[in-house]
């Protein structure tokens, strides 16, 4: 079942691979990934404070004719475009597993407008989006790989291939 089919369907895969990453990174769930499963827009706000890598398992939406429109849809409700926009995220690796969280539109002037765009405002470094339908039995593996990859110490980049192709 694709990701974006429905809230709650995407909320409860969401759960898993959070606590697959977590789990793969330290041996056992993180209390900080325990919170942001059960995460509240504040909560999500407050926890990236710092944060070197932040991960997001949960459904996202792109609205490309008002792309300020877009956003991610937490345990109490979305987090549009401007609230993403004033996340305080100092140089960190941004992974966003939902659907269609890379998709933007091009405005006037040539300048991106979408949920990457705002996580790049607000300072993100990296930003490892999808710009199609997310299917949680691969998001999960490859997004645990990925973490696997990153503290094994490989860059963003080559994280993300090495999973990808791990799971062809």
């Amino acid at each position: 079942m694709p990701r974006c089919s429905s809230a709650a369907a995407a909320w409860m895969p969401s759960q898993v691979e959070a606590t697959l990453i977590s789990t793969r990174s330290t041996g056992t769930p993180s209390a900080w990934y325990r919170s942001m499963m059960r995460s509240a827009r504040a909560r999500v706000a407050s926890a990236v404070r710092g944060a070197e890598v932040v991960h997001l398992a949960c459904h996202g939406r792109f609205v490309s004719r008002l792309p300020a429109a877009s956003g991610l849809l937490l345990a109490d409700g979305w987090m549009p475009v401007r609230e993403l926009v004033e996340l305080e995220l100092a140089g960190a690796t941004v992974v966003l597993s939902g659907c269609e969280t890379g998709r933007h539109a091009v405005e006037a002037g040539d300048e991106l407008a979408g949920i990457a765009r705002a996580l790049f405002a607000a300072g993100a470094r990296t930003v490892v989006t999808s710009l199609w339908a997310v299917r949680d039995a691969a998001a999960a593996p490859i997004a645990t790989g990925f973490h696997a990859g990153l503290s094994g110490g490989l860059e963003p980049s080559a994280a993300l291939r090495r999973s990808v192709l791990a799971s062809l």
